[in-house]
């Protein structure tokens, strides 16, 4: 196994990197680390595994753009790293509620205020 340096680079290409969508088995061979021990590390950092994390960070950039005018949904696809189909299929699951819905209860709660 290599040194738990390794890890730790790792570990900063999916903080760092989350936007980008690439899978955490090429950000373990390219550190020339075992998956598992990657995501073992990363929760023990993080206290999540990284692709909760990386839901987090999308689901966060999603609510603070969608909060903008006139942004589309494929706009912010692009910003995470998607193609348009699976933006909006993980909208849905990440949410609970297709994107549309997502917009519209973002808008309601910001005229509330």
């Amino acid at each position: 196994m290599r040194t738990s340096a390794s890890l730790l680079n790792a570990i900063r290409q999916v903080e760092e990197r989350w936007k980008e969508g690439t899978r955490l088995h090429k950000i373990a061979a390219q550190y020339g680390v075992d998956p598992g021990n990657l995501v073992r590390a990363f929760r023990k950092k993080h206290g999540v595994t990284p692709k909760e994390f990386i839901d987090a960070k999308r689901k966060e950039l999603v609510l603070r753009e969608m909060k903008k005018d006139g942004i589309i949904g494929y706009e912010i696809g692009v910003m995470i790293g998607m193609d348009d189909l699976a933006f909006y299929r993980w909208v849905k699951r990440a949410f609970g509620k297709p994107l549309i819905l997502l917009r519209k209860e973002i808008q309601r709660n910001q005229n509330k205020v």
